[in-house]
């Protein structure tokens, strides 16, 4: 059986101008599946495309990026995302924002997911799908506040802020759907409306016991504060009171 990694790699050696095909055999290996193989092609293109000024291969950081993003490593795959975007677009690519919002998606990082989209949509204003997404990480992220065991009423005034912003976005999408601005289910909209309100009306109650048990730490703060501060009291009476019996002994 043929090793297709040391095939690649005598290409490479020998024809370095075919840095393309190499990279488009990765793209065919990684769709059948075969991902540690065409991680391996994919980085021996970008180690020989880095080495050649005259070649500019952005496909290939986004493919390896993809690898990592479907094994599973959302680290390396934001790390990858970021440096082509960096590298190659200055940062202005909305599409490749669009894959690191994903990635941040899939390792339930909402609020980077979030920011990605955002800076995604001023690139691209009229892109009613990065929209929808930035609403969806926002309602994300407030679910995931709100099954937390512990939560500060700081916390839970957050997520009202992010739920209240994610009605907003649905709402402007679900006007625009009626203007048949985009093609989005206006139900499905009105179904993220629902929740998003559903989850703002536990967020309340969610506050109302987080500000009760805030009020309680600080009353408890005070109170030990205040026991402190006798109790200093007490011991600077007591030493004053023995400064005095010496010196009245003294005399």
């Amino acid at each position: 059986m043929v090793d297709i990694r040391s095939l690649i790699e005598q290409v490479l050696v020998q024809h370095p101008a075919n840095l393309y095909a190499a990279n488009g055999a990765g793209v065919i290996l990684a769709e059948k599946g075969q991902f540690d193989v065409s991680k391996d092609i994919f980085t021996q293109v970008q180690e020989a495309a880095s080495g050649n000024i005259f070649v500019q291969m952005p496909d290939v950081w986004i493919n390896l990026a993809h690898v990592y993003f479907a094994q599973g490593n959302f680290s390396l795959a934001v790390k990858m995302y970021q440096n082509c975007l960096r590298k190659f677009y200055y940062n202005t690519d909305y599409q490749i924002l669009l894959y690191l919002a994903r990635t941040y998606y899939e390792a339930e990082q909402w609020q980077d997911c979030k920011k990605t989209l955002l800076r995604a949509i001023h690139l691209a204003p009229s892109n009613y799908t990065l929209r929808f997404d930035a609403g969806v990480a926002m309602q994300k992220f407030s679910a995931s506040t709100l099954q937390k065991t512990k939560r500060t009423a700081d916390e839970v005034r957050s997520t009202v802020a992010e739920l209240e912003n994610a009605v907003r976005v649905f709402s402007q999408l679900s006007a625009a759907s009626n203007l048949h601005f985009h093609g989005f289910d206006e139900k499905k909209i009105d179904t993220h409306v629902g929740y998003c309100k559903h989850l703002l009306e536990a967020a309340g109650v969610h506050l109302k016991a987080a500000e009760h048990e805030e009020q309680q730490i600080r009353q408890r703060q005070e109170l030990a504060r205040q026991v402190a501060l006798a109790e200093d009291a007490r011991r600077k009476a007591d030493e004053q009171r023995k400064f005095q019996v010496r010196i009245v002994l003294l005399h």
